[in-house]
């Protein structure tokens, strides 16, 4: 079955304007993280190369840090770095999407899947 060229031209606008899949805004990430009852923070980390990071502060003196980038190009070359120093420090982070999700130490299974529902 063929699209009409209009309906067609139409979801590919709506596709669009949606951004691409697993890309991820600032904006978004805080919102969602508002509404599960964090109160997240925003922090400029593009001079050392990490974008701009959504911070959270979660239970038991953890932390996480969501570094959201312009591409998902950007996240998948900074990953390594960025999982290297938070792992050296004894936390994790991993990457979805344009963004790089890390946590000071290991988190709870609820704190870890509550912020993932924001990427």
């Amino acid at each position: 079955m063929r699209l009409p060229v209009l309906t067609a031209l139409a979801l590919c606008l709506l596709l669009a304007a949606c951004g691409a899949p697993g890309e991820v805004s600032v904006d978004d990430v805080k919102k969602c993280l508002e509404s599960k009852d964090y109160q997240p923070t925003t922090e400029d980390q593009s001079a050392s190369g990490f974008g701009e990071a959504v911070i959270v502060e979660l239970p038991n003196a953890n932390r996480s840090s969501i570094n959201v980038f312009k591409s998902e190009d950007d996240a998948k070359e900074k990953e390594q770095t960025l999982s290297q120093l938070v792992e050296g420090g004894g936390g994790e982070a991993k990457r979805n999407g344009n963004a790089i999700v890390s946590f000071v130490k290991p988190p709870s299974e609820g704190d870890e899947q509550k912020v993932d529902d924001c990427l």
